[in-house]
């Protein structure tokens, strides 16, 4: 009972070797790759067989395969390349003998997918970035997309996107306020698997509030680029002694994150200053870096 003995191998058999090679080094889907193998040690059969495979993948995971057929020394075999969704993907061939799935040798890895290049350029003062994409390789995708990118953001959180348009000419996107490192990702097709990636734009910039009265008028500069939430923005104007938040002499609503506003002179003198604040609570987020007086008329 049980299983059958299987036959002792000849020592002095030959070990079966052989050579694979893949060309061409890159290609996109739907061009033909060549593989061409040549036996250097040992017997082939016609059992033999050549899978096409992603680099990593399990050897039942082919993604196509094809029969030696015959029993020559050498040869060459055709596949079409697979469609990879407009991302570069490293592929390789593998050679079984005699249906196992033991590989006997492994050709070169190659690319399939299209090749892309992003440039990107900060345009001051206008605050607008240029982006500029060409085609090394592949095929034509005409519903290719870039989108602009926190760095360290995935590819599901865009910042704002376009239609690639035509390549080898600049199309312009405004310039994130909040500092920090900024790119733009190539979309090949509608999905969120980028193909290439412009290297980093850096943008600078610090929180400011600023006063200067004249002529009867206050005016507040504001820069408020560092902050993930800005909703409901304000500006009050306060004495400077002030402890509480809520007892404002004069406040405005605004609407940007980066302007100039302009308030009457209080009425009351003193020193003051101005806070700015957001988000429905009285928490200040920038404090004004100077501050301005109001002369008491009566004394002067």
């Amino acid at each position: 009972d049980g299983e059958a003995p299987q036959a002792a191998k000849d020592p002095a058999a030959p070990q079966f070797a052989v050579k694979l090679t893949a060309a061409p080094a890159k290609v996109d889907a739907g061009s033909p790759i060549i593989v061409t193998f040549e036996v250097t040690g040992g017997v082939s059969t016609a059992s033999d067989w050549i899978g096409l495979y992603p680099v990593g993948a399990a050897h039942k995971q082919y993604f196509y395969y094809q029969w030696r057929g015959k029993e020559e020394k050498k040869g060459t075999l055709t596949f079409t390349a697979p469609n990879t969704d407009g991302v570069r993907v490293e592929y390789e061939f593998r050679y079984f003998p005699n249906r196992s799935y033991e590989p006997a040798a492994v050709s070169n890895r190659f690319a399939v997918g299209p090749e892309f290049d992003v440039q990107a350029q900060l345009c001051l003062p206008a605050n607008k970035i240029a982006v500029r994409w060409r085609q090394v390789s592949g095929n034509t995708y005409s519903r290719a997309w870039i989108g602009l990118y926190d760095a360290a953001k995935p590819n599901t959180q865009y910042i704002a996107w376009n239609h690639a348009g035509k390549a080898d000419s600049d199309m312009f996107f405004d310039a994130p306020i909040k500092p920090g490192k900024y790119e733009f990702r190539l979309f090949p097709v509608r999905s969120y698997v980028h193909a290439a990636a412009s290297p980093a734009v850096v943008i600078e910039g610090a929180d400011e509030l600023t006063t200067e009265a004249a002529d009867g008028k206050v005016s507040v500069s504001v820069n408020a680029v560092t902050f993930e939430q800005f909703d409901y923005p304000w500006i009050g104007l306060y004495l400077t002694g002030e402890q509480n938040n809520r007892n404002w002499v004069l406040y405005q609503k605004i609407s940007t994150q980066k302007g100039t506003f302009t308030f009457k002179l209080p009425k009351v003198p003193g020193e003051y200053e101005a806070r700015l604040f957001a988000n429905g609570t009285y928490e200040v987020l920038i404090r004004s870096s100077n501050t301005f007086v109001v002369p008491d008329v009566a004394k002067a």
